[in-house]
């Protein structure tokens, strides 16, 4: 009978601890249900932003057309109301990212 081979042992790094001996210094970062709560909650945060991004020009566009095709004026404000208020929330959206923060002082 042939004997069977021992397991190696695998190969460590010279440079780097082992995996079991790094402590994180958040006792919370081992906890998986941590991360799984905050990819859940980014679905629906990334369906808001999106929606938030194109629906309102295409509900603009939806009531100028109609308010122009029935004869409503009133039809074709609201439309552009809802575009201009688009624009300015694009706008003040753009400001606050776009604009450069002095550095922190020491």
């Amino acid at each position: 009978m042939v004997e069977p081979k021992p397991p190696e042992e695998p190969q460590r790094s010279r440079w780097l601890p082992p995996a079991h001996e790094v402590e994180p210094d958040d006792p919370r970062a081992n906890d998986a249900g941590n991360y799984i709560g905050a990819g859940l909650l980014a679905f629906p945060l990334l369906a808001l932003v999106i929606g938030l991004l194109f629906l309102p020009p295409g509900f603009a566009i939806a009531f100028i057309r109609r308010g122009v095709g029935d004869g409503r004026p009133a039809w074709i404000v609201l439309g552009a109301l809802i575009g201009l208020g688009w624009l300015g929330f694009l706008r003040v959206i753009m400001r606050r990212v776009m604009t450069a923060k002095p550095p922190d002082e020491p």
